[in-house]
């Protein structure tokens, strides 16, 4: 009997170990299914990996390659953002439970597209997000002059806590100036709550506040290079003769409203 029962429990733990296996195995081509079909969902835009790694022991896994495409519209290039690698470390024993504490998340390597003056592409994913963040529980206004449609009943997802997340190694390819420059690096702390024992948000909440943070020091950057460029082409048109001058001062005011419209996307 015990025989029979030690066969049994060994037969047991090689399948846990053959299954673990697999899964570390076929771990990039699960995650690159899941990115694409799910990614899209979220910014309603292609979504893409080249590849995924995991270390079930410490609870982390980093994506290779992780592109976002460029929302409908009539935009020059194929994708709104790329990130080369993009890092998780989560705490092992949250996994299971209601709220999944996760300690880091490390983004290197972002290269961003601003298309024309505002940045459209880049507010239309925004919208996305906040759309998506709505449905997972975020407070959802109605539009004036309209009813509010009775929601529909959506099984509640897990609640995140994000200590720490770390953007870095960026640059920001302003499509209007055919030039990239750097931004600055980006940390921020506690999404979800100072303390391991806060509620959580939801993970449309934690993608929007990091989505939203990333894109106004976007916007801050992007605004100070208009900036110096209206700049540049003003003082460059007025040593020039009166044509030169008028065209420069043409140029300037353009750029002028594309920095005034650029101001309003967070109301800053």
């Amino acid at each position: 009997m015990k025989k029979k029962l030690l066969i049994a429990l060994g037969v047991l733990l090689a399948l846990l170990v053959i299954g673990l296996i697999c899964g570390i195995v076929f771990f990039g081509k699960i995650v690159k299914t899941g990115v694409s079909e799910v990614g899209p969902k979220i910014t309603q835009s292609p979504c893409d990996i080249s590849g995924a790694s995991l270390n079930p022991l410490t609870g982390s896994c980093s994506i290779e390659g992780f592109a976002v495409g460029n929302p409908k519209g009539d935009y020059k290039q194929p994708h709104a953002f790329k990130f080369d690698k993009f890092s998780v470390k989560i705490q092992p024993g949250s996994i299971l439970s209601d709220k999944i504490i996760i300690d880091e998340v490390m983004i290197s390597g972002t290269q961003i597209d601003w298309e024309g003056f505002t940045g459209e592409n880049l507010t239309t994913l925004q919208k996305n997000i906040e759309e998506f963040a709505n449905k997972l529980g975020g407070d959802k206004k109605p539009e004036e002059g309209k009813k509010e449609e009775p929601k529909t009943e959506e099984k509640p997802g897990k609640k995140v806590i994000i200590k720490l997340v770390k953007v870095e190694n960026s640059s920001i390819m302003i499509g209007s100036l055919g030039t990239s420059i750097p931004m600055p690096p980006l940390t921020l702390h506690d999404i979800g709550g100072s303390d391991e024992k806060a509620d959580g948000v939801s993970t449309g909440e934690a993608i929007k506040e990091v989505f939203n943070s990333i894109l106004g020091s976007v916007t801050g950057v992007v605004k100070d290079a208009l900036n110096k460029a209206g700049k540049l082409i003003g003082d460059g048109a007025s040593k020039v003769g009166e044509l030169g001058k008028d065209a420069g001062k043409s140029i300037g005011d353009g750029l002028g409203k594309g920095v005034d419209s650029i101001k309003g996307i967070f109301g800053k």
